[in-house]
């Protein structure tokens, strides 16, 4: 956890390089869980973007004492993948 604080520091302070880093670190697993999760490439693709950008807005949101960084993506995607299946399930009503 030690270098999620360390990662999560530096992304706060603007280091664009270790949210990049950061980035290409996670951002294959976070499409693989929201493709199974939404079963739709772009949906995918739109998620692991809108959780990324959500995390470079508002780093400081996340709160190392309650788990990893990237569990803590993991939630917002899930949150994005919800909003995606109750905007789906609004338009085929």
């Amino acid at each position: 956890m030690t270098r999620d604080v360390d990662v999560w520091k530096q992304i706060c302070a603007g280091d664009l390089n270790a949210f990049n880093a950061f980035y290409h670190a996670q951002a294959p697993r976070l499409h693989a869980f929201a493709k199974r999760m939404t079963g739709d490439v772009q949906a995918a693709e739109d998620i692991v973007q809108e959780t990324f950008t959500e995390f470079w807005k508002r780093p400081e949101r996340y709160d190392p004492e309650l788990g990893t960084l990237r569990n803590w993506l993991f939630g917002i995607s899930r949150k994005y993948i919800s909003d995606w299946w109750r905007k789906r399930e609004r338009a085929t009503a």
